[in-house]
């Protein structure tokens, strides 16, 4: 909650309440551990280093894909930059079409699987009794 002090005419403070909302992805993102994203990245890089672009870019254009119900790469670089203002909040920068594509065929989606893994095993230990399927 944020608060606004604000001194009216009378020389007495009010003090209003401002309501902060988080988007539903930024509270998805926060069950990724970022440190632990960018670990992986490393280990399962493959070829030059990105100079512009990275791991983390390129996860949160698929979540986004994912979580909107986006068809396909044109259409979820559009939805980004429509909400490019937004993009700095959630720690990426902006997408293109031919990066998106080329760096979703070049890497390799081990990093993926592994952070899958990670998760699983981390909503396993908060609810214990719940089985998980995995297809």
């Amino acid at each position: 909650m944020v608060y606004l002090v604000r001194q009216n005419t009378s020389n007495h403070k009010e003090i209003r309440a401002v309501a902060h909302n988080n988007t539903v992805i930024s509270q998805v993102v926060r069950f990724f551990k970022r440190h632990e994203f960018e670990s992986l990245a490393r280990k399962h890089h493959v070829g030059q280093k990105f100079r512009s672009f990275n791991r983390w870019s390129q996860f949160m254009a698929m979540m986004v894909c994912q979580l909107s119900g986006r068809k396909s790469l044109r259409d979820v670089v559009e939805n980004l930059k429509v909400q490019g203002h937004k993009l700095y909040h959630l720690g990426m920068k902006s997408v293109t079409r031919t990066t998106l594509s080329r760096v979703n065929d070049e890497q390799p989606y081990e990093l993926y699987k592994e952070l899958f893994y990670k998760m699983l095993n981390r909503c396993k230990a908060v609810a214990p009794g719940h089985r998980f399927r995995i297809d």
